[in-house]
């Protein structure tokens, strides 16, 4: 789900800021690779995959720290951890709460 979230939002500011002009179909799913492809259609799938290449390494890191909640047994049942039942203002302020504290550290 977060990875066809982050897709889509980044779909949605490439369209909307212009960056992608033509062929594009707001109701299809695509892949990191496919927008690049959109955006510059004289690149080779060679260069297309080296330049996405540091954008899916850092979805990789945040799909990997995601499921790694579920492995740790203080957030295993948090629901803020999970953002569970849409618990966006909880989960706001443990980010909040967690970014203070490793800013002191």
């Amino acid at each position: 789900m977060t990875q066809l979230a982050f897709i889509r939002s980044l779909a949605r500011f490439l369209f909307e800021t212009k960056a992608i002009k033509d062929n594009y179909d707001p109701t299809e799913e695509y892949t990191v690779d496919q927008l690049y492809q959109l955006i510059h259609p004289s690149w080779t799938m060679e260069k297309i995959e080296l330049e996405t290449y540091p954008l899916k390494s850092i979805l990789d890191i945040v799909l990997a720290e995601n499921a790694l909640v579920d492995f740790d047994h203080w957030t295993k049942k948090l629901s803020a951890a999970h953002f569970d039942s849409e618990a966006f203002a909880n989960g706001s302020r443990r980010i909040l709460k967690i970014r203070r504290i490793s800013t002191y550290s």
